[in-house]
């Protein structure tokens, strides 16, 4: 589990399919993400069998699902300048990294929220485990696909009711924090009992369930990269003040449910600061009262197509 003073960001289980398929009916979620359209339950329950535990156990991915765990209601009043945004990437997962749809991967619906700095998770910040806090409700999803080489693609979304509030940004500096922290030393996890995904990731490991994940060590990754399709500014928004570095336009890059799309991406590095940085282009903005948008899929998510 990674936490900060309000979030808690677990793996998700059948005990979230009912959320994650009543989340799923967003318009935004479907409009910028590759879930599956119309969603189904059934989507829900494929995602998280075969897609976010298997990305876990086999070390392939990982995925969140986002719950309020702190003292910030939902119903809080939204910041000046963070109503709205809704985040979700193109990158692939609609619902969890995956890829099935409801996944992070793609980064997208709803995470907006440029009220708050993706790269600071907030005071409390943290990575450690702790099963026996009290979370609310998932509110969406957040992970990294594609985990090779020392590079990994981001993806999220988040449900309209959290959105405006910075959940997304603090979701995605935890997320980042954790990916680029150095792993452990090479134990394999799926071997090691009760040392599960305590220590961060080596070629060949798996994750574990993803249930215990913290204690400080993570994947040691050197590179995260966000794409998103064009004109999913309440995603970039979210990138940018993560500090991800914008690298371009790709022409039909991105698939969306069988259509060629084309798409943004921006990257990362270990070693980048996490603020804001220039040379995101101005179409990359949002426009001064357009609609929030917000949601990102990852490349997994984008072959596999269902949650």
């Amino acid at each position: 589990m990674l936490r900060s003073s309000r979030l808690a960001l677990s793996a998700p289980t059948l005990d979230d399919v009912a959320a994650i398929t009543a989340e799923c009916q967003d318009e935004a979620i479907q409009r910028w993400t590759t879930v599956p359209s119309p969603y189904t339950r059934a989507d829900a329950e494929g995602f998280v069998r075969e897609v976010a535990t298997p990305g876990w156990e086999q070390g392939t991915s990982c995925t969140w699902g986002i719950r309020m765990g702190g003292p910030l209601a939902l119903g809080a009043s939204r910041q000046a300048g963070d109503a709205g945004s809704a985040g979700a990437s193109s990158g692939s997962r609609g619902a969890g990294a995956g890829s099935s749809g409801a996944g992070a991967g793609s980064s997208g619906a709803g995470a907006g929220s440029p009220g708050a700095e993706a790269g600071s998770p907030g005071a409390g910040a943290g990575f450690f485990e702790s099963n026996s806090v009290q979370v609310g409700p998932l509110v969406g999803m957040i992970g990294l696909d594609n985990i090779t080489d020392g590079a990994a693609e981001i993806g999220f979304w988040l449900a309209p009711g959290a959105r405006g509030l910075g959940v997304m940004s603090e979701a995605v500096g935890l997320v980042c924090s954790w990916a680029f922290a150095e792993p452990g030393p090479g134990r394999r996890l799926d071997h090691a009992p009760g040392l599960q995904n305590g220590q961060g990731l080596r070629d060949g490991q798996g994750l574990g369930s993803g249930q215990g994940l913290g204690n400080g060590q993570g994947l040691g990754l050197r590179r995260i990269e966000w794409r998103a399709f064009v004109g999913n500014t309440a995603s970039a928004g979210v990138a940018r003040r993560a500090g991800f570095r914008f690298e371009g336009m790709h022409r039909l890059a991105g698939v969306q449910r069988g259509i060629r799309l084309d798409d943004w991406s921006a990257a990362l590095l270990a070693t980048d600061p996490r603020t804001p940085v220039p040379g995101w282009p101005p179409f990359t903005f949002a426009r001064l009262g357009s609609e929030a948008r917000g949601a990102s899929t990852s490349r997994v998510e984008r072959k596999r197509r269902r949650l």
